[in-house]
């Protein structure tokens, strides 16, 4: 019991600490975060499987597991709420969102299905699940690269600005939404990206 509360403050504290030091960002850099969050949220999964094999540290690996998926819930849902607004052309961002939530809920059926079909043939192997984790973990991470790097933003933050002007200064041609989309990094976080 203690230890299930003792996750339970780790989640509550790090869903408030995080939005409160990044929240303001999430707008700014909506693909950087979306991707972010799918990435910590493998590593949540990560440390939920390794507690089988260190039973002594299971307190400290669900509470880290814990503080990952705060930070996967705040990520993810502001950016989430930031794609589903961009995609929403006809003003009908709550049509996008139902049918996007509906295609999530036939994935994570299908997610069900597959796990409830294997789930006898891991059990009997502790390296096939290793195997599937990090094979579904690629496929996953893969997967998700490619549909944050599709996305085409016609708003500008101070990186997609950044390539504007650069593309502008050396050719003299202000390149369109496509083109930047294209040339935007998706892993920078280093420090924050201003004007020049």
């Amino acid at each position: 019991t203690v230890t299930w509360i003792m996750r339970d403050i780790c989640s509550h504290m790090g869903t408030i600490v995080f939005a409160w030091a990044k929240g303001s960002d999430f707008d700014n850099n909506c693909k950087q975060w979306r991707l972010v969050a799918d990435i910590v949220n493998d590593a949540a999964i990560f440390l939920e499987l390794v507690t089988g094999l260190f039973p002594a540290f299971f307190l400290p690996l669900v509470c880290l597991s814990s503080l990952l998926r705060a930070i996967v819930g705040g990520a993810g849902g502001a950016t989430r709420h930031a794609v589903t607004h961009h995609q929403a052309r006809a003003n009908n961002t709550a049509d996008v969102s139902a049918k996007d939530g509906s295609q999530e809920t036939v994935v994570n059926l299908a997610g069900l299905a597959l796990g409830m079909l294997i789930a006898p043939i891991v059990e009997r192997s502790g390296d096939l699940l290793w195997i599937l984790f990090v094979a579904f973990t690629v496929l996953h991470l893969l997967s998700n690269y490619r549909a944050v790097r599709a996305l085409c933003f016609d708003t500008l933050n101070a990186r997609r600005a950044n390539i504007v002007i650069d593309r502008f200064l050396a050719e003299g041609v202000v390149p369109d939404p496509v083109a930047v989309a294209a040339l935007e990094p998706l892993f920078v976080f280093n420090a924050p990206c201003t004007l020049r």
